[in-house]
């Protein structure tokens, strides 16, 4: 070493590492060594080492591979699971709107007969809402007698239900669980 301090500093970082262990007498200006780790292999080890590594290094590359494959598999099925669940929350909203248009048009007098009546002009044409959308529902409607004071209350009933439908698939869908990618 060109000079003291550096070796003073290779000898600190030595001990810091655990390399060796000893005494600094820096009136001696000497080093007692205690304990040092050996670092040569002997000749005939080193094949066995190298097998060893090469078997870690298979086993390693094996076990990234099938985490890569469960990571794709997961993001592929987490993919579909959530179109399906934007398709059914469609499906949902376009049924509930249509239900509560109903009511509403029911609740300011529209519920009448005629050609315009509960399956529409469409059903007398030989057609019906039915056959043009496969995911359409018949709802059934509640009975004329539904007079009083009830009667006033089922719109707000079926807002409150919509709503209340609303919140709780986009608290299904905010639950969704997230992860670090890496």
């Amino acid at each position: 070493m060109p000079t003291i301090r550096e070796l003073e500093d290779l000898i600190i970082d030595a001990i810091y590492l655990d390399i060796l262990r000893g005494k600094l007498d820096q009136k001696e200006q000497q080093l007692e060594v205690e304990y040092t780790m050996g670092r040569d292999l002997e000749p005939e080890r080193l094949e066995e080492v190298l097998a060893a590594l090469q078997n870690w290094a298979d086993t390693t590359t094996a076990v990234l591979k099938t985490l890569d494959e469960k990571i794709q598999e997961i993001a592929s099925t987490g993919a579909a699971v959530k179109l399906a669940e934007e398709e059914h929350e469609k499906a949902l909203q376009a049924n509930l709107k249509e239900v509560f248009d109903k009511q509403k048009e029911k609740a300011l007098g529209g519920g009448g007969g005629g050609l315009m009546g509960r399956r529409g002009l469409q059903h007398h044409m030989g057609h019906s809402e039915r056959d043009r959308d496969p995911m359409h529902m018949d709802v059934d409607e509640p009975p004329e007698t539904s007079k009083g004071k009830n009667r006033k209350r089922e719109i707000p009933f079926l807002i409150a239900i919509y709503f209340s439908l609303r919140r709780a698939s986009q608290e299904a869908q905010s639950k969704t669980r997230k992860r670090n990618r890496f």
